[in-house]
């Protein structure tokens, strides 16, 4: 399967952002999913949706704007005849998927701006929250799809930055962020960006604390070419009572330092 994806994705020239995502991430987002009993998943930008041979669920969707991927996507996908699986080519900004879904998950391109005429178009489907394809697809999720449990892979600086600082108030305001797994740096294909995995659920209580975990030691090979984030190291302690690497913090104390 991963020949394929990169003879065949491979092939061309990586648009600005674009990566495969490494195998034991989607094995990280998988295990969130399947811990919550999530039959249904969505996933809108696909890509060669490899994610799809770690998943429980019985449905998932997929859309991929690259018609040579989400083909790949669907050869692929005859490998998983025991899920109802919808893989097409599109543009999930201006086709979104409107239907209900246990969880929504995606490994975006990174960091995509959006023309001034693309976000007027799109005022009126997503509450204002539409200034970049992150708070589409958190906003979406939620309040489209319904979804009660939304994944990303992110840049780190989704978690700083004042470009998305109106989405983590959003996500703080209304106690959707669970947990943050920061992950190993040099582990992507085609960009040095460092990146973390954001879970976010509907149903969280009050007093509920968001997770902060340090996996960013958590890799194997040393050569940096080489280097491939641990699967078996994060599971071990996300199954486990080993809290070393693992912070807390309230809801109110993120936002008494400005989210």
């Amino acid at each position: 399967i991963k020949l394929v994806e990169k003879v065949i994705i491979g092939t061309g020239k990586p648009f600005a952002g674009e990566f495969l995502t490494p195998d034991n991430i989607n094995r990280l987002i998988a295990y969130f999913v399947n811990k919550e009993v999530c039959n249904s998943v969505y996933d809108p930008y696909c890509g060669s949706a490899s994610i799809l041979k770690y998943l429980n669920c019985n449905e998932f969707c997929g859309v991929d704007i690259n018609e040579s991927v989400s083909l790949v996507a669907r050869i692929l996908s005859d490998f998983h005849k025991s899920k109802n699986i919808n893989i097409k080519t599109g543009n999930s900004l201006s086709e979104w998927n409107t239907n209900i879904f246990d969880a929504v998950v995606s490994c975006p391109p990174f960091e995509v701006r959006l023309k001034e005429d693309i976000v007027g178009e799109l005022s009126s489907l997503d509450d204002g929250y539409n200034k970049t394809t992150e708070e589409i697809f958190y906003h979406r999720a939620f309040a489209i799809n319904k979804a009660k449990l939304v994944i990303g892979l992110e840049p780190v600086g989704f978690c700083y930055s004042g470009r998305h600082r109106a989405l983590r108030k959003y996500l703080i305001d209304n106690n959707l962020i669970d947990t943050i797994v920061y992950l190993p740096s040099k582990i992507m294909e085609n960009t040095g960006v460092s990146t973390a995995v954001i879970i976010c659920k509907r149903d969280r209580k009050k007093d509920d604390f968001v997770k902060l975990i340090d996996a960013t030691q958590l890799f194997e090979g040393e050569n940096a070419s080489e280097r491939e984030f641990s699967y078996d190291k994060i599971h071990q302690i996300l199954e486990s009572r080993d809290n070393s690497l693992i912070s807390e913090a309230t809801v109110e104390t993120i936002k008494k330092y400005e989210y």
